[in-house]
């Protein structure tokens, strides 16, 4: 989803400035590729251009590919060969489509909505003899160039919602953290207890100062969310978990060594009213949270930490 929506507001800000779009999919690859099916990138009318379909060896045909049909309006796909002359040694196949201003406004909209409403849609591939792209959101059909026939034949895949962390902190390490997350495509919340010194750089990231009871109602809580506390107090670590015990998290980390997080867990077993649902979510539980690399400093600890999340998030694919 975090590719997805960065695309999305590349497409709007360009329709702002009166500037249509192409947009450029992978529908197809034999043998080993940087990216796979699905993913997707977006050109400008200006040449500019949003997302990679490969490390930059296959950017450069989509711009010449794209740049035909600022004046057709029409699709096209090509296939790039790379068992040859590249490292990858595989071949994909790319589909461009030229979105017109009008469908590019009503594709933002919805897209943004389920976005923000943290809600899945499914994301197809259609093949007429020349392939295309739609989302189905609520059955509902947002093609990006051709009308969509059910006749075509399809391929479907479920677009979840975007990865989300929120972090309990407020030291200068969870700034780096949160910092960190959101360049790696986490919607990323940091949660902060006290007033706190703000850090040198500018957080671009959602900042909010949240005590414990009322961090139930923060959000409305999901299996796409891992929670990170790093506090720095025992107390006020638990003070936080206690209260989101019961909410659906796919993943749960905290600071500290492995003794830390024994002594969290049996302060949880022996004060929270244990059911199956807390139990389960106890056992997510992850301390020390992180890859062991040997980390050192704030910036290496983040690293190892969203290596974890990263690892976990994609176990599935």
């Amino acid at each position: 989803m975090y590719e997805i929506i960065r695309n999305i507001r590349f497409i709007k800000s360009k329709n702002l400035q009166g500037l249509g779009t192409v947009v450029a999919t992978i529908f197809k690859t034999v043998g080993s590729s940087y990216r796979k099916q699905w993913t997707q990138m977006v050109v400008a009318e200006d040449m500019t251009y949003e997302g990679a379909l490969s490390g930059g060896c296959v950017e450069r045909e989509v711009l010449r590919q794209a740049n035909k049909l600022f004046f057709t309006n029409g699709r096209s796909q090509f296939e790039y060969d790379g068992t040859e002359k590249l490292g990858c040694k595989g071949r994909i196949w790319v589909c461009l489509e030229f979105l017109s201003k009008d469908r590019a406004l009503g594709l933002c909209e919805v897209i943004e909505k389920v976005h923000k409403e943290r809600t899945s849609f499914t994301h197809g591939i259609g093949d007429d003899g020349n392939p295309y792209t739609y989302f189905n959101v609520n059955n509902k059909i947002f093609s990006f160039n051709k009308i969509y026939d059910p006749a075509d034949a399809h391929i479907t895949r479920v677009v979840k919602p975007q990865n989300r962390v929120v972090i309990i902190g407020g030291e200068f390490d969870s700034f780096i953290l949160a910092r960190t997350t959101q360049w790696a495509g986490f919607d990323t919340h940091l949660i902060v207890y006290k007033d706190y010194v703000k850090p040198s750089f500018d957080p671009t990231y959602r900042i909010s100062r949240v005590p414990y009871d009322d961090i139930k109602k923060y959000c409305n809580w999901d299996d796409r969310t891992a929670l990170i506390l790093m506090t720095h107090s025992m107390e006020r670590d638990y003070s936080y978990l206690r209260e989101l015990m019961e909410e659906p998290l796919y993943f749960i980390g905290a600071l500290g060594p492995k003794d830390r997080r024994d002594e969290l867990l049996m302060k949880c077993r022996k004060e929270i009213n244990l059911n199956q649902k807390v139990e389960s979510q106890l056992e997510k539980l992850r301390g020390p949270v992180g890859i062991h690399i040997n980390a050192m400093t704030p910036e290496e600890i983040a690293v190892s930490i969203v290596s974890e999340m990263i690892q976990e998030f994609n176990k599935d694919h």
